[in-house]
């Protein structure tokens, strides 16, 4: 196969997931704008943010780290549906286990998650971190199903589970939102990822020879899983601490600040995780599939899309927070602040994109302690950072710079190390891309200017958005094709033809 139809197929198949992950973000992004208009920027919304923030990152984002984990591990089983049983069995009684202990304790973490909070914003917070523990465990079970469905090429089921749930949760937070009824929000919550795991569930039924039952794997195969898993999931446990450590330095810098970082964070991760992680998975299923690998080009690919993302957030960052959340009780100075962090989180758009290729090549080639080492060292870097830019006096700009400086650290030190080629990174032209950032910038400049002048409003903030955002990506494109960027005309190839799914389910 020649080099050009890998990279052809891998762009097919990255487009594919990636389109299917931008539908669950607009999903969750519907949700963060309702409860934008329910709660604002306040201390209420702050006590929300906090009991749902550790749930969440526990049970998404370190559990998430298992469907890449057990992509690998599954493709080395001699009996896949054994192991998607046992796989569901063991994560299904840890993931308990831990929820189990995070609902008993809350009385005790809820109140050091937000030292900056007041003592009635603490006590008004655990009973909502009680709820919202128990997101672990429905969590850890969507993620393992995930993760079974991507292995046996159904992509569908996992997108719709999310998409079916989180409608649920919208609809009962519009309507505690009204109340201003928090607790009535966390049972939203709660319930909407019973639906999302529910649908997962029943979607094993379209699984070929697949039959659900539960079985505790020998002692050969469990240690296997434990290698292979355990310390991928280490890793990210030491994430979710610093994903603590930033809530906590946040709640200190006054009421709001934790839900506009928040904010901030998740646009970022609808970037990164529903765009750039379709990457990741190609990369994952095209080695454990065996077909021949072509890194830079793929890592050009990633960079081609992702520079001209940064700098469109990092102009265009106002427009869009006004355009979204701009109604009911986000005011127009909540808008302000969360753009202000927002802004600061551009660059990291490019260092999380291009970080997809190591990654999902470490993950690939069953590398859990490279994962490892990438996330407590990604972490460690982001929490100094954080520190470090507060106490300077950098305010709420802290966290999207740190943010920043972690990710290309992480992305230093993972192309060397995971990929095994000193020359990956040196294969991207670095120059390419500066000339192509400076031609998006002046895209995006000189029409968000022009449509500065002719529109206002909510209206006219959308306008803008959507106007800047064509010419941002338009002008990127045109500087890429005028330096003769071989993978622009793969993309674009694809954009042109409409491509066969990848399977039938």
């Amino acid at each position: 196969m020649s080099s050009m139809t890998s990279t052809s197929r891998f762009v097919r198949r990255s487009v594919l997931m990636n389109s299917l992950f931008l539908a669950e973000g607009a999903i969750m992004f519907a949700l963060d704008i309702a409860l934008a208009a329910s709660l604002g920027l306040s201390a209420q919304s702050d006590i929300l943010y906090a009991a749902w923030s550790l749930p969440v990152t526990i049970g998404r984002g370190m559990f998430q780290s298992l469907t890449n984990s057990f992509m690998g591990l599954f493709a080395e089983a001699d009996n896949q549906m054994k192991a998607y049983n046992q796989a569901i069995t063991v994560i299904g009684i840890v993931a308990f286990v831990a929820a189990a202990l995070l609902s008993l304790s809350a009385r005790w973490w809820y109140p050091l998650s937000v030292p900056g909070a007041t003592a009635a914003t603490k006590l008004a917070g655990q009973p909502l971190a009680v709820i919202l523990a128990w997101l672990i465990f429905v969590l850890a079970l969507a993620e393992t199903l995930r993760a079974i469905y991507y292995r046996s090429g159904r992509l569908v089921v996992p997108t719709a589970g999310r998409i079916v749930g989180t409608g649920a949760t919208i609809a009962i937070t519009l309507l505690a939102g009204a109340q201003q009824d928090l607790r009535l929000v966390a049972w939203g919550l709660l319930g909407g990822a019973i639906v999302e795991t529910l649908v997962g569930f029943v979607g094993l039924a379209w699984v070929p020879d697949f039959r659900l039952r539960p079985s505790w794997p020998e002692r050969v195969v469990l240690t296997n899983m434990v290698r292979s898993v355990g310390m991928p999931l280490t890793g990210q446990g030491v994430r979710v601490l610093g994903s603590i450590g930033e809530r906590a330095m946040a709640s200190l810098l006054g009421p709001g600040v934790l839900t506009a970082v928040t904010f901030a964070a998740r646009l970022i991760a609808i970037v990164e995780r529903f765009v750039f992680r379709g990457f990741q998975l190609a990369t994952i299923q095209n080695y454990t599939a065996g077909t021949k690998q072509n890194y830079h080009a793929r890592l050009r690919v990633v960079a081609l899309l992702a520079v001209p993302l940064s700098v469109g957030l990092a102009l265009l960052a106002p427009q869009l927070v006004n355009a979204v959340f701009a109604r009911g009780r986000f005011s127009s100075d909540n808008a302000h602040t969360v753009a202000q962090v927002l802004q600061t989180y551009a660059p990291a758009i490019l260092g999380l994109a291009l970080i997809s290729i190591p990654l999902g090549l470490a993950y690939a080639r069953n590398l859990p302690r490279v994962v490892m080492l990438f996330f407590v060292l990604n972490t460690g870097a982001l929490l100094v950072s954080e520190y470090a830019l507060i106490r300077l006096g950098v305010g709420l700009r802290s966290f999207g710079l740190a943010n920043s400086i972690s990710a290309f650290a992480g992305l230093l030190w993972l192309t060397r190390i995971a990929a095994k080629e000193d020359t990956l990174w040196k294969r991207v032209d670095t120059s390419q891309l500066l000339i192509i950032a400076g031609t998006a910038a002046l895209g995006t400049f000189a029409v968000r200017s022009l449509a500065g002048l002719m529109v206002s409003g909510n209206l006219g903030a959308w306008l803008t958005l959507m106007a800047s955002g064509v010419a941002c990506l338009a002008s990127a494109g045109i500087a890429a094709r005028l330096l003769r960027v071989e993978e622009i005309d793969q993309i674009a190839g694809f954009l042109r033809r409409s491509p066969p799914p990848s399977h039938p389910g």
